[in-house]
Formats: C-alpha cells, sequence, structure tokens
C-alpha cells in the first residue's frame, strides 16, 4: 500500500528528484523533535520513530548527516520567502510569493515548493483590515550581517538563530513562539510561547536561553524585527555580551516541532 505521493516519487526520474529535494521536510522535522525528546526526556528513540511513522535507520542517518550544497540552497530560499512575506504584511500567498520572487530575485520556482515551504514555516495569509492611524516605527539600533550566510558553526554555542512565528489552536486563536536554535547541532536552546508579539516575547527567550547556557558569548542571528533592533535588545547584549547580527530573513525550521509538542500535552 502506498503513503500519500509515494506512487507519483516513482515516476520522477533520480535527477529530477535530487533537484526538487528539499532540506526542509516533515522528516526532517520529526527527526529534530525525536532527537530533542531522547536528549531531554530520554525517551527510547525507536518508540519516537515508530510514534512519528519514520525508521530508525532514516532517524540515525539524519543525525549524523553532513549539511548538503542544496540544503544552504534551500536556506537561502527559505530566508528570501519569509522576507518577502513580512514585507508583504503577512498577506502574500502562494501565488503572489512565485510573483514576488520572479520578479525581485528573478527565481522561477514552482508553486509546490513554496507552498511546501510556507507551510513548514507556519507562514499563512492573514487578511486584516487597514489600520488608519498605523504609523511606521524606525529602530532604535541598526545592526550588520556578522553572519553573511556563514551556517557553520565549529562549536556549541557559537551561532544562535532566533525568531518569531506564530500558529493557531482551538477555535482559530493565535500564539507566537520565539525560539532560539543552536547551529551547532540544530538543537533548541529555548523557545517561549506567548499570545502576543511584543518586546516581552523576545527578550525572555535569550534571558531564558541565557539561564540554561551561562558562561557563553555567541553571535545571536536574527530578522529586522523591531524586537531585535530595540533599546531592549540592546541592554541584553550588552548584559550577557552576545553579538548582535541582523538580516533580512532567518532561518528557522522548527516551530512545527513545538506545534507538535503543543498538540501532544492537549
Amino acid at each position: 500500500m502506498f503513503r500519500n505521493g509515494e506512487r507519483s516519487r516513482k515516476k520522477v526520474t533520480r535527477a529530477q528528484s535530487k533537484k526538487q529535494d528539499f532540506s526542509l521536510n516533515r522528516k526532517a522535522l520529526y527527526y529534530i523533535a525525536i532527537k530533542e525528546l531522547v536528549e531531554t526526556k530520554k525517551y527510547k528513540v525507536n518508540q519516537l520513530c515508530s510514534l512519528a511513522g519514520v525508521s530508525t535507520s532514516g532517524y540515525y542517518k539524519w543525525k549524523n548527516k553532513v549539511p548538503q550544497a542544496y540544503e544552504i540552497e534551500t536556506e537561502k530560499l527559505a530566508n528570501e520567502i519569509k522576507r518577502i512575506f513580512i514585507e508583504s504584511d503577512y498577506t502574500y500567498g502562494v501565488v503572489r510569493m512565485q510573483v514576488a520572487l520572479k520578479r525581485e530575485l528573478n527565481l522561477q520556482i514552482n508553486i509546490k515548493k513554496i507552498r511546501r515551504l510556507m507551510r513548514l514555516m507556519n507562514l499563512y495569509p492573514e487578511i486584516r483590515r487597514k489600520r488608519a492611524n498605523w504609523i511606521k516605527t524606525k529602530p532604535d539600533y541598526t545592526y550588520t550581517n556578522i553572519i553573511n550566510r556563514d551556517f557553520v558553526a565549529t562549536k556549541p554555542n557559537q551561532k544562535w538563530f532566533t525568531d518569531i512565528s506564530y500558529l493557531f489552536y482551538g477555535k482559530h486563536q493565535k500564539a507566537y513562539i520565539s525560539a532560539i536554535i543552536d547551529r551547532y547541532d540544530m538543537s533548541i536552546v529555548s523557545y517561549i510561547i506567548g499570545k502576543s508579539n511584543n518586546n516581552e516575547l523576545v527578550m525572555k527567550t535569550i534571558e531564558q536561553g541565557f539561564k540554561d547556557n551561562p558562561n557563553t558569548s555567541p553571535i545571536i542571528h536574527s530578522d529586522r524585527g523591531f524586537q531585535y533592533t530595540s533599546n531592549s535588545y540592546k541592554q541584553l547584549s550588552e548584559k550577557y555580551k552576545f553579538e548582535v547580527s541582523i538580516n533580512d530573513g532567518c532561518f528557522f525550521v522548527f516551530f512545527n516541532k513545538v506545534n507538535n509538542q503543543l498538540n501532544q500535552s492537549n
């Protein structure tokens, strides 16, 4: 019996399959969740793999895998998609995103690929009323992009990536997730869930990260969200002596994992 999409995948040539591959796939998200639960909750790998519907051998292959060039390209694409989505005021769907990628970057990306990436990053367009008195705020501080696409970390707590996403629960209620990931092993450093996308959400995430990892001085990379250019964030960088790196987009793939953990706890 075929799983969803398995029959059609067999009709694709090896070269086409490799070209269409993405590092941001559902199995990778399961593997990240399994790794975290094994390390923090001491659960057995085979039991978690069985619950997730993935193979144990596949998990260990992923765990020991060296990042490939196409995975870095996928990160770049994901960054651009998220940047455009934010600049659209969270309104672009897959069709308008495809047009924007072609117009701004001259990239012709298949809609299915865009849809997959947007879903995995929880980028769902919103329909909102225009605010008559809305005023765009200027950042308190500006920073350079220290990371500059150098995603390689040679030791733990060298490069942290932080970002904010959102998810819906219950009767279309919305929650925001602020999280930090260690680029060295893709482990979650800390995450905070709240009902408001504000400075407090981000600051608590940073505080928790250094509480669990004292005496560290990482580079913390983020997008240009107002929280990361605020005076409060500047004060935290001085308090914990971390370097701030900012770009138009930040790589994040594990919000689905947090979502799954919430669903399991409900």
